[in-house]
């Protein structure tokens, strides 16, 4: 299996709490001021039981040098390379996911939505295709989409913990924090050191007035990740 593991791009950063936070006067570091973004997926590249036909053993051999310049961040030759492969094997999933993983990185979000759907064709019932489909119908503006994404990928594969993850960062953009805070729950259970999921999780307990859970949620997520340090730093000089 050439599999790229799913897992966020970007952590949970909440523009949701940015207005609230200027109206006290108080300069945001970049920790808040960063976007909310959809689960970036560092995406799944190599996925299981990858279609080859056609010659190959040069598709693994395109595919295996599209992953590589992919994790050394050149994704225009990762897309050369993907392309190659796809030359020899035309229905190799890997390739399809891998090209759109690299546009999605060089946000060109409508062609990596392309990719993503030829993936999902070929392979319907893989969870993770969902879940990059979905990261990529949140960049696209389109977080119904994203949401219903997401919980197709929970309906295939209900441990996936970043699919919650996921679900909960939609909803909370959404404005819908009770279907949110039931996902970053979820997410807590299946990944309880997943410090995106507590920050997502005060993020909508302080936007449902629970200030004080909110606060023991941004505690939670920086002392698991230290990066958490500053956005909860921030929110307890609010409360001051």
């Amino acid at each position: 299996m050439a599999d790229l593991q799913y897992r966020p791009q970007a952590d949970l950063a909440p523009d949701l709490i940015k207005a609230d936070l200027i109206k006290r006067g108080l300069s945001l570091a970049n920790t808040l001021d960063a976007r909310l973004q959809a689960v970036r997926v560092a995406t799944s590249l190599i996925l299981p039981d990858p279609l080859f036909s056609g010659d190959p053993a040069w598709a693994k051999v395109w595919l295996k040098r599209g992953l590589s310049k992919y994790y050394q961040g050149n994704y225009p030759g990762a897309i050369q390379n993907f392309q190659l492969a796809l030359e020899k094997s035309p229905r190799l999933l890997a390739a399809y996911n891998g090209l759109g993983s690299a546009h999605y990185k060089l946000r060109e979000f409508s062609v990596a939505q392309r990719f993503y759907a030829q993936a999902i064709k070929l392979a319907p019932k893989q969870a993770i295709l969902y879940c990059n489909y979905a990261s990529n119908q949140h960049q696209l503006g389109d977080l119904a989409g994203a949401i219903e994404s997401y919980q197709r990928a929970i309906q295939l594969s209900p441990r996936l913990g970043t699919a919650f993850y996921g679900l909960g960062v939609a909803f909370a953009q959404h404005r819908s924090y009770g279907e949110a805070f039931l996902a970053f729950q979820k997410a807590l259970v299946l990944m309880p050191d997943h410090a995106p999921s507590y920050y997502g999780l005060g993020l909508v307990q302080y936007y449902q007035g629970q200030v004080h859970e909110a606060v023991a949620a941004f505690k939670e997520s920086m002392l698991i990740d230290p990066i958490y340090m500053t956005a909860y730093q921030t929110l307890i000089e609010s409360l001051n």
